[in-house]
């Protein structure tokens, strides 16, 4: 459950950095950069959830080592669905190899 609830947050901090209109870069350190993220959510006056914030280079960095260290994890799990369908004669065409 531990491991689900790092997935849900770090797709969550991943949807922000993603599809955020980002602004110009701020000229201060650290190195940021302004962003705007608008969601839809109904029952608002016009539909939408609009936020500003700032994304800064220290942000981008954890949430790039968390995904990495996430994806790390689920190799073994990966390569436990993977093995059964590499062992196939032929393999199938669609399979792909880590």
């Amino acid at each position: 459950m531990e491991f689900l609830s790092e997935m849900e947050e770090i797709a969550k901090d991943r949807y922000a950095l993603a599809h955020a209109l980002w602004d110009e870069f701020n000229p201060s350190e650290p190195l940021s950069i302004g962003a705007m993220i608008i969601k839809a959510r109904p029952k608002t006056r016009n539909g939408l959830d609009i936020r500003r914030g700032t994304i800064t280079v220290a942000m981008v960095k954890e949430v790039t080592e968390k995904a990495n260290r996430l994806n790390q994890a689920l190799v073994p799990i990966s390569m436990l669905v993977t093995r059964p369908r590499t062992l196939q004669q032929p393999p199938p065409a669609n399979i792909r190899h880590i």
